[in-house]
């Protein structure tokens, strides 16, 4: 109840900034220095901002009053009631719903349906479209092709891979896996014994239809299990795939690695003048604002996160996204190198793929416009000699060196940063890879962050997905659904659209810097206004193609893209 109140009436129903403009929302930097920050377990994010966000100029993201106010949210125990004396007790139960005559989904979403913040939104996400309604009986019957929707349409797309040798049984054949069986690692150790551990590896056909499910070590085939095991194990698998690409790809790689590192590292290294602070300002807008929330909602012991969550040690649960976050390499290699065209057909025709190739050529055609702008000013041949990028790339490299030192060098290795014959510190980096880091990392906080990040449409009903379950029932308990349910709420909030938004204007007075002349300020405007051209020609495209798709995909919408992670 504190923390619907705290979220629902303190943070959601007052906002107001929905439908303002990028230009009214964001400002050219004035500042540069190093930033106060909050360690928790891997991760140290600022605890201040020195870039302007809405009415925000400077200062501590957070009042006395708002500090406490977590601080107390995350000294309450833990009461998880889903042990069978609690149940039978009707200790979290779904028996108020039952009461009201109410699915589960129509009960969790009741309490936010009343509410909408000042601009006029709804308090929880509305979703385009709905995977219980299209694919969901009245007795909780999931149609398989809710599995084929998440592994080749959805957010499970970038994790599902052809198998190596095809797996059959029974006359049924697969021949791709989407893996999550990593997250039910025996280190993960629950705080109840009732919780389901996570983790499933799904097999599909070469259709991409669902044929059998690994759970702990067992196989559970479509022919020989019951509808029951059948359901259940699905379910599994759905709810491994939203905890598991939220937890690592979206929260511990976009959020509290790339996007924390680019904005901790511009704010601290370069001149506000810098033609590339310029650039980063706008793909790092509002970003320590939103990972210092994240830090106290999520990443801490006691957290909404943990609650949520069926783990007792949530410092290990940490090290372990730590551990299983992946390479920049095998994020994105399949984009940057071009390897698309390689995918088998039916990964091919993904809208993750198709529409995530064109929106990465979008983004790194800025990418490398704006860098071509300033290249006879940063590069002495082929090397990196500015001495403000030079620092930019050590910081980066120095702080993911610290949480992942066994692949640092390999990734920045695949990136072609290292320079094979430096003469000094100042010339260890080569310019063709600043320019690969500056495409990738754009990259990262806009479209893929929008894919890994968005998951509302998934978590609006707790017998879709739900964050924690009792084991062999196929939805949360109310009360981590509704922890669940306020996280997604106060993560939903409607900022600037890459497809909307001309974002020339955070270059303006660029000329009269000692890093830039008038023609170099002119040509970083006409690639912004060439930019939102190409985003709203793009728009065209995936429009057309989600014409003829069963589901929108609007991940890689420039309309629906924002142009960095504070969302």
């Amino acid at each position: 109840t504190f923390m619907y109140g705290l979220m629902v009436h303190v943070s959601l129903r007052p906002y107001s900034q929905s439908f303002m403009s990028a230009r009214e929302r964001m400002g050219v930097p004035t500042l540069k220095r190093p930033l106060n920050k909050v360690r928790v377990y891997e991760t140290a994010c600022p605890i201040e901002e020195i870039d302007r966000m809405d009415n925000y100029t400077g200062g501590t993201l957070t009042s006395p009053i708002q500090t406490c106010a977590f601080l107390v949210a995350r000294n309450l125990d833990i009461h998880d009631d889903v042990s069978p004396a609690d149940q039978a007790a009707g200790r979290n139960t779904w028996r108020d719903a039952e009461r009201k005559n109410l699915t589960k989904a129509e009960w969790m979403l009741s309490f936010f349906t009343p509410y909408e913040n000042v601009a006029g939104e709804p308090v929880f996400p509305d979703a385009p479209f709905s995977y219980s309604a299209a694919f969901r009986s009245p007795t909780n019957i999931w149609d398989d092709r809710m599995e084929y929707e998440l592994a080749f349409q959805g957010i499970g797309a970038h994790r599902t891979k052809a198998l190596g040798t095809p797996v059959s049984a029974g006359g049924e054949t697969a021949v791709f896996t989407n893996d999550l069986s990593v997250f039910g690692t025996p280190a993960l150790e629950k705080r109840d014994p009732a919780f389901a551990s996570w983790g499933a590896q799904m097999f599909l056909t070469k259709e991409g239809m669902p044929v059998m499910v690994k759970l702990k070590g067992q196989e559970v085939w479509k022919h020989t299990a019951s509808e029951e095991e059948w359901q259940y194990a699905k379910f599994v698998w759905r709810s491994t795939l939203m905890n598991g690409v939220t937890l690592v790809d979206h929260l511990w790689f976009t959020h509290f690695g790339m996007a924390n590192l680019m904005s901790t590292a511009c704010r601290e290294t370069l001149d506000p003048n810098h033609p590339a602070r310029r650039y980063l300002a706008i793909f790092t807008w509002g970003t320590p604002s939103v990972n210092h929330g994240a830090v106290h909602q999520l990443a801490g012991a006691k957290a909404v996160l943990h609650r949520m969550t069926p783990f007792k040690d949530f410092g290990v649960v940490s090290q372990a996204a730590t551990d299983l976050v992946g390479s920049l390499e095998s994020y994105f290699e399949v984009f940057e190198d071009g390897k698309v065209g390689e995918l088998d057909p039916l990964l091919q025709s993904s809208p993750f793929y198709q529409d995530g190739a064109d929106f990465f050529k979008v983004v790194a055609d800025f990418a490398d416009g704006f860098f071509n702008v300033f290249k006879s000013r940063w590069c002495t041949g082929e090397q990196l000699t500015d001495p403000q990028l030079v620092h930019f790339v050590a910081y980066m490299a120095a702080s993911l060196g610290e949480v992942r030192k066994e692949t640092t060098a390999q990734q920045m290795e695949w990136l072609g940063l290292v320079a094979p014959n430096p003469t000094s510190p100042s010339t260890r980096y080569t310019c063709k890879g600043f320019n690969k880091l500056l495409r990738v990392l754009t990259f990262t906080v806009t479209g893929w962050h929008r894919h890994v990040g968005t998951v509302s449409h998934l978590m609006r009903d707790p017998e879709l997905t739900s964050a924690s379950w009792i084991e062999g029932q196929r939805s949360g308990a109310p009360r981590q659904v509704m922890l669940m349910a306020l996280i997604v709420a106060t993560t939903g909030f409607t900022n600037p659209k890459l497809g909307q938004n001309n974002f020339g204007f955070m270059f303006e007075g660029l000329a009269r810097s000692p890093h830039a002349d008038k023609e170099a300020e002119y040509q970083v405007k006409e690639l912004s206004a060439v930019l939102e051209r190409s985003m709203r020609e793009l728009s065209r495209v995936v429009d057309g193609r989600n014409e003829k798709r069963t589901f929108p995909y609007l991940q890689m919408h420039p309309n629906f893209v924002e142009n960095s992670v504070a969302v």
